[in-house]
């Protein structure tokens, strides 16, 4: 550990608890953006190391690496754990290694450390996409339920529209049956006048029968 005084101790964990508070705590909506996320994570492995090395006490800080390697993308977030399991590994073993035992103590914690948190992180990634392809899914179908909705109030109209030309045809052909009965009854009349006209023409020099 680094023999400082306590200010720079409270200096630095001042930085690093600013500095989760700024990108993590007070702008949650940044989580969405992949390189400003990368930048604070390099930050806070590099503060994390600073404070590891400052005391081993540090160590219960170093662990934010793991659960914030989450906001990195792809291969990104297994590199985070993978520095973060070195931190971690050096503040359990009392610092960096000085020895052979030393050594090989802070390789098997690298690897529990690894091995723990690399599984943590491998099943919330599969959870996550099961979560986004469930999101997916449910956008789907929402899309597919608004199309659906719409194609009926277009059924409706459709439909209102062929009762409308139905009753309008209906109309229509009361109208010309009436006008055909209309025509009919009127050229009946007109042909029976025509003949008494003509039966009267043909009567006219008998006198009895005109």
């Amino acid at each position: 550990p680094l023999g400082l005084p306590l200010a720079p101790h409270l200096l630095v964990a001042a930085i690093a608890a600013c500095w989760v508070a700024w990108f993590v705590n007070l702008h949650p909506g940044w989580a969405a953006r992949r390189t400003l996320m990368f930048v604070y994570y390099v930050g806070l492995l590099a503060l994390s190391a600073v404070l590891v090395l400052i005391s081993p006490w540090y160590g219960f800080f170093s662990w934010a690496g793991f659960l914030h390697s989450l906001l990195l993308p792809g291969i990104w977030r297994f590199v985070g754990v993978a520095v973060s399991a070195v931190l971690a590994a050096t503040a359990q073993g009392g610092g960096m290694p000085a020895s052979l035992a030393h050594w090989l103590l802070w390789c098997v914690l690298v690897l529990f450390n690894l091995g723990a948190a690399g599984a943590m992180v491998w099943f919330s990634s599969i959870a996550e996409r099961q979560h986004a392809n469930r999101k997916r899914l449910v956008d789907e179908l929402a899309e597919t339920n608004r199309r659906l909705a719409e194609t009926m109030r277009e059924n409706e109209g459709l439909h209102a529209q062929l009762l409308t030309q139905a009753r309008e045809a209906g109309v229509t052909d009361e109208r010309q049956r009436m006008a055909r009965e209309i025509h009919d009854t009127l050229a009946q009349g007109l042909t029976g006048i025509i003949t008494q006209l003509e039966a009267a023409a043909q009567a006219r020099d008998r006198r009895a029968d005109w």
